[in-house]
């Protein structure tokens, strides 16, 4: 898979940054003020990522391979062991294990591991969709071992269940720590702990209330039975802690993300929550909204040089001056930084935290006027009901690319590191090369016509996978409606009959799994579509759209994965009842009491 190169060096403070951090020597030993000003930028997951696979003498093009193709496996092992749960009398076929092979393709070769901003860029947005892809595989593996029969082997269900769960709070951490917006798949991983938790209190109650053991036995086999749900609880507040850990001791705050995390991410939420008529949704921070926050605190008030950086040298802006040209969405963060360490009040990042722990007080005390209306974070600035339809429009449109699979593309230009003499970029494209373990495209090779042809060949299997993916999509959207229709026709007319069968436990779990699946997705399209609105009538830049929304692909195509089956289930069963009209059994099934 080329890798687009050039844009990585170019990129300075986003795609080479994280680059630069899996030199971990040097990043948890800053050698300058630039250094230790963006040292706490991005999180380290894909650093790490990057320092294991070179210290392992893994190509970085190989281990991002070998990563989508363990994802794509976990995932399968993951559904397969759910749904031999939901069915466990079912014989495996030849036709089954068929079937679950086009399952792996399918998720194997998801269009977003050949796109250019998630396949071949070289930043942390290549490792979101195979991490995600991988912790649903986990997810569902780990909530089936939970619906097993328990009661005939209790040891080796318990090991299982603590193995699974080590992985999966290992995944959870890493893919938590891989961007600063992981939260969004949060609603996934909570439940399933809570299903998790659920079954298994279900499971001890049983035990408990059992008079095949002694009461000792039972004790044991319960408290075993109440660790085993917790385990990836532990780990992943095992992992955060050491990640907090780190950070506490080289840099003196434990803090992933200065962007969001701390006192100067404290001040810019407050700053968004300032009622202010010149805000709008491209501009967060206007100057006046500055002033207010100025006006309110003694500590930013007096000190003037910090002032003085904002309004003649602000750095990022076109005009360098925040009050002529105020910087676009959350931009902001990053030119204060560089206005704090131009002011000498950046030598630590503890400095500069513990200056806006002062500041932040202030105006907490001076008690400002908010904006009204509503909003999903404090990160963001708040909507009032007027903005409702322009943000749904916006929304349909931010979906478009993750739903129908139509707007991905192969990297057509920028492939190549720029590393002829004249070059300021030509050091940079050595280290790209040391750092990742590959040989990138460079200009002293571009006529390399063997590797002018690797580029061609990929380009003609990325466009076959992004042309097939664009044809399947919506078929498989509309199937996926059906089956949530049905399921939950189903689950309602079962809890209102109080028939609590196995169709039930099947209706629940497929309508469980499409619910907390669309609202992971829902929670990151609805923070996309709030943060980077798309004005009517404007041309849409759909690389800027589809890079912050490809990593639901997978978790998307999981869902429809799960509508195909259980549709394909519904039919068979359809099938056998020798029916000559197959629409009115399917009714008589959906309004049947008894089944």
């Amino acid at each position: 898979m080329p890798l687009t190169a050039d844009f990585a060096v170019h990129q300075r403070l986003d795609d080479f940054l994280t680059i630069q951090y899996s030199i971990l020597g040097n990043h948890f030993h800053p050698s300058s003020g630039s250094e230790m000003l963006w040292a706490l930028a991005k999180p380290m997951s894909f650093s790490y990522f990057l320092a294991a696979i070179r210290a392992l003498g893994i190509p970085y093009n190989i281990a991002l391979s070998l990563l989508w193709v363990l994802s794509a496996i976990v995932a399968v092992l993951g559904l397969k062991k759910l749904y031999s749960q939901l069915f466990p009398a079912e014989k495996i076929t030849t036709l089954k294990k068929i079937l679950w092979m086009v399952v792996y393709i399918f998720l194997l070769f998801c269009p977003s591991g050949f796109d250019e901003a998630t396949g071949s860029r070289i930043y942390r947005e290549t490792i979101l969709p195979p991490t995600v892809l991988m912790l649903i595989g986990l997810m569902t593996y780990f909530v089936a071992l939970f619906m097993q029969n328990q009661e005939i082997r209790f040891l080796p269900t318990i090991c299982s269940q603590c193995i699974i769960g080590i992985i999966l709070g290992f995944v959870w951490s890493f893919f938590w720590f891989i961007k600063e917006s992981s939260i969004w798949l949060l609603p996934a991983f909570g439940s399933t702990l809570i299903v998790c938790v659920v079954l298994q209190a279900k499971r001890i109650i049983g035990i408990l209330h059992s008079q095949k053991y002694g009461m000792r036995t039972k004790k044991i086999i319960a408290v075993a039975l109440g660790f085993s749900a917790m385990v990836p609880i532990g780990v992943v507040a095992g992992v955060s802690s050491a990640y907090d850990a780190i950070n506490t001791h080289y840099y003196g705050v434990p803090y992933a993300s200065v962007r969001t995390e701390g006192e100067i991410a404290g001040f810019f939420k407050r700053l968004y929550q300032i009622d202010d008529s010149n805000r709008s949704q491209g501009i967060w921070v206007p100057w006046s909204t500055m002033e207010k926050a100025i006006h309110a605190s003694p500590t930013l008030r007096n000190n003037v040089e910090l002032i003085n950086q904002l309004t003649t040298n602000a750095a990022f802006l076109p005009s360098r001056d925040w009050r002529k040209t105020p910087p676009s969405s959350d931009m902001g963060v990053w030119t204060m930084m560089v206005a704090l360490q131009h002011a000498g009040l950046y030598d630590s990042p503890v400095e500069a935290q513990t200056f806006f722990k002062s500041v932040n007080k202030e105006i907490d005390n001076a008690h400002l006027p908010q904006s009204k209306g509503f909003t999903p974070t404090k990160l963001l600035p708040k909507k009032t009901i007027s903005d409702v339809p322009a943000t749904f429009r916006n929304f349909l449109k931010t979906a478009q690319p993750a739903l129908l699979e139509n707007k991905f593309s192969t990297p057509n230009e920028g492939i190549i590191c720029d590393d002829s003499v004249q070059s300021k970029y030509a050091q940079d494209c050595r280290t790209l090369e040391i750092v990742l373990n590959n040989r990138i495209t460079k200009t002293s090779d571009y006529t390399d016509h063997v590797r002018a042809k690797q580029q061609e060949f990929f380009n003609r299997a990325a466009h076959i996978v992004f042309r097939i993916s664009a044809i399947i999509a919506p078929i498989l959207i509309i199937l996926t409606v059906i089956m949530l229709c049905c399921t939950l026709f189903i689950f309602i007319r079962k809890m209102v009959h109080r028939q609590f069968d196995s169709n039930f436990s099947r209706a629940l779990a497929n309508t469980l799994i499409a619910t907390v699946g669309g609202l992971s997705a829902f929670a990151l399209l609805l923070a996309v579509t709030w943060q980077y609105p798309i004005a009517d009538g404007a041309v849409i830049r759909w690389s800027v759209v589809k890079y912050y929304t490809e990593t639901i692909v997978p978790l998307i195509q999981i869902i429809e994965i799960v509508a195909v089956i259980t549709l394909i289930k519904m039919f068979h069963e359809l099938k056998n009842n020798q029916s000559t009209n197959i629409i009115i059994v399917f009714i008589r099934k959906l309004l049947s009491d008894n089944k």
